[in-house]
């Protein structure tokens, strides 16, 4: 009986110093979120941010699931003999009619 006290107090004693070291006050700067005086204290930061728009840009557009391999096809600027993201059916010359039939 004594033992299933004290083990008892322990786990109260240690609940509540791990309730009251977790209730405090996190005041931590995020670093990935800089307002625009950070981003733009100097001409070469501007640089930097019009090159990381571009590279976002051509990386959604030349992506596997973007419109830049099918286009690449469509202008005879690639080949492909499979189906691969449409590119088979955009590349054929004369250009085969889409099937709009509902059913």
């Amino acid at each position: 009986m004594k033992n299933k006290f004290l083990k008892f107090v322990y786990l109260v004693v240690i609940g509540f110093g791990l309730v009251t070291y977790s209730c405090a006050d996190l005041n931590v700067e995020n670093l990935n979120d800089p307002d625009t005086d950070d981003v733009l204290a100097t001409p070469s930061d501007l640089i930097k941010l019009a090159g990381g728009a571009y590279r976002v840009w051509s990386q959604a557009v030349n992506d596997y699931s973007g419109p830049g391999l099918a286009m690449a096809t469509m202008a005879d600027q690639l080949s492909c003999s499979w189906g691969n993201a449409g590119m088979k059916d955009l590349s054929s010359e004369p250009g085969v009619g889409f099937n709009n039939d509902i059913t």
